[in-house]
């Protein structure tokens, strides 16, 4: 894996800086951080002082389609907001058949499974950098994984999807209404 696409607002529950310091720890220049959002000059200077700023890729606020041309192109979708409901940019990746690596919480830790992507715990700081690292740095390693997971994508869009959701809760009000 080379580029990983991370897309939020710049603000606090995004935790950008957890994705700029994991890209900083793996030391491997091939990997390139794709930022998709408004600027902020402190966290390109955090890149700076960390000496990645050669790897980070600043595109501001771009288009909806251009973002989703993007994710075509990316090898993971690194998602490490801390704080969401279900939010429809994971929705999107793996609407575009792109891994997710994220927090396990919140609705994008429902969305995201194994099939479709690496979950890590909410720890600390440091330790989500650290697991974070591990689990690039495993992908990186095991292409075949991410291929997969890439392939896993479809029907995962298929479980998530309204037409699907529609049919469990009419399942439940059938299970209801005949007991």
């Amino acid at each position: 894996i080379r580029d990983r696409l991370w897309v939020g607002k710049l603000d606090f529950r995004k935790q950008l800086p957890l994705a700029i310091k994991t890209i900083a720890q793996l030391a491997n220049p091939q990997i390139k951080l794709h930022i998709i959002g408004g600027n902020n000059n402190s966290y390109q200077k955090l890149a700076m002082e960390l000496n990645i700023s050669h790897q980070c890729i600043w595109h501001g606020v771009i288009p909806h389609h251009e973002v989703q041309g993007l994710m075509r192109k990316a090898d993971v979708f690194f998602f490490t907001s801390i704080a969401e409901g279900t939010p429809h940019v994971v929705l999107e990746a793996i609407g575009n058949n792109l891994p997710v690596i994220c927090f396990d919480v919140c609705g994008h830790g429902d969305s995201v499974n194994e099939q479709v992507g690496v979950k890590v715990p909410l720890s600390t700081p440091q330790q989500s950098i650290n697991d974070f690292a591990e689990k690039i740095t495993y992908l990186f390693n095991h292409r075949d994984v991410l291929k997969r997971m890439s392939e896993n994508c479809k029907a995962r869009q298929e479980e998530l999807s309204w037409d699907n959701k529609a049919k469990q809760m009419i399942s439940l009000y059938e299970k209801v209404l005949s007991q």
